[in-house]
């Protein structure tokens, strides 16, 4: 894959949601989302990927391509009525959100609906400076919900260098300043009609759930007698066990342990830079996010890792496939 531009949301900014505790062990999920941009559809064996330019359909087995879209569009999530999938498009005008229905099969548009925002408020996929906006969605008694939130604040000072720049060395990135008083802050939701193609404003959110993942197992969820702090996959059906086993001189100093979370089944290991990472399990693969980072090896030379979805071996832990992800958190200068 070819290089990208830098730019996805600060690590301040959180999506609105009401937090959903998972208690018990689900049946196999008919979809899931991974990150922003990555919904996995588990029967089918595909996954479906916000890319540089494109929305694509790949196979899990290998990576390989099965269709792919010229859209700038994060993949939201399936309608639970339809063959279809729900994605976040770039908005043609100020104070709408443009949302599109792709056919699974082919990523061909079935549906486009427009939905008026609030006086101020803008959709768009590539965070600005001091700016987000994040969507999600889902099916709720056969009706599909996009939910939304806008985070913004006036930028101060003169814009000197808004150049992008790549994360610092060792996985740092640069970060975005604090909120402050003035930020604006707003949340909301639309109820949306592929048929129809209306988008209807909801009034009550508190009617509904917007979906949210809570990566961390609580004491009463993790698995007894494993060392390390526990997380759960995307789907909730897996364990992912992580322990730093080195110091900060070893460039790979955390090892993952995979655990099946119904029979608490030991299905591997791999060793990684960073503490977790969102992923799944599909066999004897584990797939997780891949981070940007740039590092400088003892060779004296630099390596760069854009973000991307890795898929390696829990068997001999090769790496299988990667692709490359559009990365859309804004990396660059924010004035003083």
């Amino acid at each position: 894959m070819s290089s990208r531009k830098a730019i996805l949301k600060p690590a301040f900014f959180v999506l609105f949601a009401v937090a959903l505790m998972v208690t018990a062990l689900p049946s196999i999920a008919e979809s899931f989302i991974v990150r922003d941009g990555v919904v996995v559809e588990p029967a089918r064996g595909v996954v479906y990927l916000m890319e540089s330019e494109n929305v694509t359909a790949r196979s899990l087995d290998n990576g390989d391509e099965i269709w792919s879209q010229p859209l700038t569009a994060q993949p939201l999530g399936l309608n639970g009525n339809t063959q279809q999938l729900v994605v976040l498009a770039e908005s043609p005008r100020p104070e709408t959100v443009r949302v599109l229905f792709l056919n699974i099969a082919d990523g061909q548009r079935e549906a486009e609906i427009l939905g008026q925002l609030p006086k101020g408020i803008d959709a768009f996929i590539d965070q600005r400076p001091g700016r987000t906006f994040q969507a999600s969605s889902t099916t709720v008694n056969g009706e599909v919900f996009l939910f939304w939130s806008y985070s913004g604040r006036p930028l101060r000072g003169a814009a000197r260098d808004l150049t992008v720049r790549a994360p610092r060395l060792d996985g740092e990135e640069a970060a975005a300043p604090a909120p402050g008083k003035n930020e604006t802050v707003r949340q909301g939701a639309f109820r949306l009609n592929p048929v129809a193609l209306t988008a209807t404003p909801v009034t009550d959110l508190e009617s509904i759930q917007a979906p949210r993942f809570v990566p961390d197992l609580q004491p009463n969820e993790t698995l007894a007698n494993i060392p390390g702090r526990q997380f759960r996959s995307a789907d909730d059906r897996y364990v992912l066990a992580s322990e730093k086993v080195a110091d900060a001189r070893t460039w790979d100093r955390y090892r993952w342990t995979i655990y099946e979370r119904g029979s608490n089944v030991r299905l591997g290991e791999v060793r990684e830079w960073r503490s977790t990472a969102p992923f799944f399990v599909v066999g004897s693969t584990l797939v997780s996010e891949s981070a940007p980072f740039m590092r400088r090896l003892p060779s004296g030379e630099t390596e760069e890792n854009y973000l991307a979805l890795r898929a390696v071996s829990l068997v001999n832990g090769r790496e299988i496939w990667r692709v490359e992800l559009r990365d859309t958190t804004y990396r660059g200068v924010f004035p003083p």
